[in-house]
Parts: C-alpha cells; sequence; structure tokens
C-alpha cells in the first residue's frame, strides 16, 4: 500500500474511532447541528422521538464498532499493510462505512454521510491496492 494511502486510511479510521468515543460522552452530536434530522434513538422505525435511552444505546453500538475497527485499521494501515488480514479488515471496513451512510442517508445527516462515503472510498482504494 502506498504511503499516501496509509496516512488516509490511518486518518479515516481514527476519525471514526474519534466519533465514536464522541458518541459515547455526547449522543446528542450525532443528531447534527441544531437537531437536524430525524434523532438517532428512532433508526429502525422505533418511533420513540427524544428517547434518551435508545440515543445512548445507538452511540454505545455505534462506539463499540468504531473504536476497535478504527484503531484496528490504523494499525494495520502502518503493521502490515500488504497482507491477507489487512485486505479482510479493509473489506470490513468499507462494509460499516457502507452502513453508516445508509444511516446517515435515512436520517438526512448530510455531514455524515459525506464523511462515511469519503471514508469507504479510501478504504476501497486500500482494499484494492492490497489485492
Amino acid at each position: 500500500m502506498p504511503l499516501w494511502l496509509s496516512v488516509a486510511n490511518s486518518l479515516m479510521a481514527l476519525g471514526s474511532a474519534a466519533f465514536g468515543v464522541l458518541a459515547l460522552i455526547r449522543p446528542e452530536a450525532l443528531n447534527g447541528p441544531r437537531g437536524g434530522g430525524r434523532a438517532l434513538g428512532e433508526c429502525g422505525g422505533s418511533g420513540v422521538r427524544g428517547d434518551v435511552e435508545a440515543a445512548r444505546l445507538y452511540a454505545a453500538m455505534y462506539a463499540g464498532r468504531a473504536v476497535p475497527l478504527g484503531l484496528a485499521v490504523s494499525a494495520v494501515a502502518w503493521a502490515a499493510p500488504d497482507g491477507r488480514a489487512t485486505a479482510l479488515l479493509l473489506g470490513v471496513a468499507v462494509v460499516a462505512q457502507i452502513a453508516d451512510l445508509v444511516a446517515a442517508v435515512a436520517n438526512r445527516l448530510k455531514g455524515m454521510a459525506v464523511g462515511a462515503a469519503f471514508a469507504a472510498l479510501v478504504h476501497a482504494t486500500a482494499l484494492a491496492a492490497t489485492l
């Protein structure tokens, strides 16, 4: 994997992990500026508007995936940039970012959608470079 791609993957992966930590600290921050979009606690059609517990659950679930995956992708981009395990982990990262993109679009969170789309593109480019 070229150096620039390792750097880009690390930045995207660590950014995702940072948002996971932010989600744990302030779940309401994931709702976008001034409450733009529906509350993320409503994901899955729960219909529970403004439910703090649902927002905390979503934030914890997101962080539980984003933090370890982000740290692992960042580490593997430097430790074994051309290995088979790297390709597998990058594939998982692409799928995770696509899932984030779908959730962002469903909740009308433009910033999250753009970030997830860009991260998916970076991870997919790195995946192609490792194969």
